[in-house]
């Protein structure tokens, strides 16, 4: 978190990072630096001025409240996805080396998957023995690719309707990454996903 008005900048690390939610986000360690008199934020003055830590951390705090809570975990909170090690020279056509079928399972659930992607961007996602369902590409690059399942869909044991996001990351024939499940009370459960993909 930071905010700045005029010289004074109001900077707090966050302990939980992508998991922090910013509305309730304390002062508590929060740094304050006058940038006209320290460029390099060095000398913390928080301790020195903490009516003015308040009022930045005030003003700070109506902004937060503000926000929309987020659908989905932002980017940051997709760690523990394995970076991929796709070939560069794929960057104007990203989505081809994820062109084919992959076959493996969501680990936690013991469930088996099969994700059918074309390099046109057409896709079908299954888990477990459901029907397959539409996929919607939200990113692809040479490293990761997130997309989403077009409809919602009941996972192995539960009994509500799941909207889900796949965010994987491919080396060579090996596709490691995370499903999110996000339940209709905005709930998100992690799941680790491996799969490979099957002989063309």
């Amino acid at each position: 978190m930071a905010i700045r008005m005029g010289d004074w900048k109001l900077v707090k690390m966050v302990q939980g990072g992508a998991n922090d939610e910013p509305a309730k986000l304390t002062l508590d360690g929060a740094e304050l630096f006058n940038v006209r008199d320290d460029v390099r934020e060095r000398d913390n003055l928080a301790a020195r001025y903490p009516d003015r830590v308040k009022d930045l951390g005030e003003v700070w705090q109506r902004w937060a409240r503000g926000l929309a809570v987020p659908a989905w975990p932002p980017p940051q909170g997709f760690r523990g996805v394995a970076r991929g090690c796709v070939d560069q020279s794929f960057a104007a056509t990203p989505i081809v080396p994820y062109a084919g079928t992959w076959r493996g399972a969501l680990t936690l659930l013991e469930a088996p998957v099969t994700w059918t992607q074309r390099s046109d961007s057409a896709g079908a996602f299954t888990i477990g023995g459901d029907s397959a369902v539409t996929t919607r590409i939200a990113f692809v690059s040479t490293d990761s690719i997130v997309f989403d399942l077009a409809k919602t869909v009941r996972a192995p044991n539960t009994t509500e309707d799941l909207s889900v996001r796949v965010v994987a990351s491919l080396c060579g024939e090996e596709l490691t990454g995370l499903v999110f499940f996000r339940r209709p009370n905005g709930a998100v459960r992690r799941v680790p996903l491996t799969a490979t993909r099957a002989p063309r």
